[in-house]
């Protein structure tokens, strides 16, 4: 562990240790033997963020007593966070927040997402799931556990659902067309099933996925997951470099990463552009 973890680990567990008693008197829950003093602090501290969360950008984050009628059981299944969960649900909360932040206000409106729920084993019919957005519901499920510890990956995923959330609400989108065409002529998305890996390497970029445009292999499953990975891209910055580096030898990826920001462009009112990535990067690491 580097040593800014280290030191970064020690602030916190300072934190986590210093809840009031009149917190605590506050919320029966705490003061339930089945939660261990840390676990308390550690309640404390996730309900902290999640109203920091509710002012910043307008949207609930819910962890515990989850609504069953919130949650279409046919597809989606999930297990709730447990007490011993809170650090882990702590910390994905924490990346989460720091994710939100690269938005602009007003980013997420109240009409396309009511809440997210932090939860565990999440599965989609049988595929287990990092994240999905349920657009009946305007829900959005994280699964804080699965890639614990692959903090890129979830980064990654955070804004990969999130782009669901506006592609999924915006008028813009359907009735845009064009991104299809923007593949070579004889491809075609995989729609089900599995993407079949082609065993020649890309020519243009070694690393990349052996199709060029693409940026992920999941991304050859629709247009729609397509999208999704390239906008996660872009507010990843070590992603965002690569991708940059791969559009500068592949023609068909730069016109998608173009089509996208010209989106953002259109759904922000300007405020997303080129100088806002500027902006972006020169304030953060990640």
């Amino acid at each position: 562990m580097a040593q800014g973890c280290q030191t970064l680990k020690i602030a916190l567990l300072g934190v986590l240790l210093c809840v009031s008693v009149a917190e605590a008197a506050s919320d029966p829950l705490l003061t339930h033997p089945v939660f261990s003093r840390q676990q308390q602090s550690l309640r404390q501290d996730i309900l902290r963020i999640i109203e920091q969360v509710r002012s910043d950008h307008r949207v609930g984050i819910e962890f515990e007593n989850l609504d069953p009628d919130d949650i279409d059981q046919t597809q989606i299944s999930l297990r709730e966070a447990a007490p011993k969960d809170y650090g882990r649900v702590y910390r994905f909360l924490l990346l989460l927040q720091e994710e939100l932040n690269k938005y602009p206000p007003n980013f997420l409106r109240p009409a396309q997402l009511e809440s997210i729920y932090l939860v565990k084993s999440l599965f989609r019919e049988d595929k287990n799931a990092q994240g999905i957005y349920d657009y009946r519901h305007k829900i959005i499920f994280f699964d804080f556990a699965r890639q614990y510890g692959g903090e890129m990956a979830q980064r990654h995923n955070i804004h990969h659902e999130f782009f669901h959330v506006i592609d999924t609400n915006s008028f813009y989108w359907q009735e845009k067309v064009g991104w299809e065409e923007l593949n070579a002529s004889d491809f075609e998305y995989v729609r089900k099933g599995k993407v079949h890996v082609d065993p020649e390497p890309n020519q243009a970029n070694y690393f990349a996925p052996t199709r060029k445009g693409f940026v992920t292999y999941y991304a050859m499953m629709s247009p729609y997951e397509d999208k999704a990975e390239v906008f996660a891209c872009l507010f990843v910055r070590s992603q965002s470099r690569l991708i940059q580096r791969w559009a500068a030898k592949d023609d068909i990826l730069q016109k998608k990463i173009s089509y996208l920001k010209q989106f953002l462009n259109i759904y922000t009112d300007g405020t997303i552009n080129e100088d806002y990535f500027t902006r972006l990067w020169a304030a953060s690491e990640r």
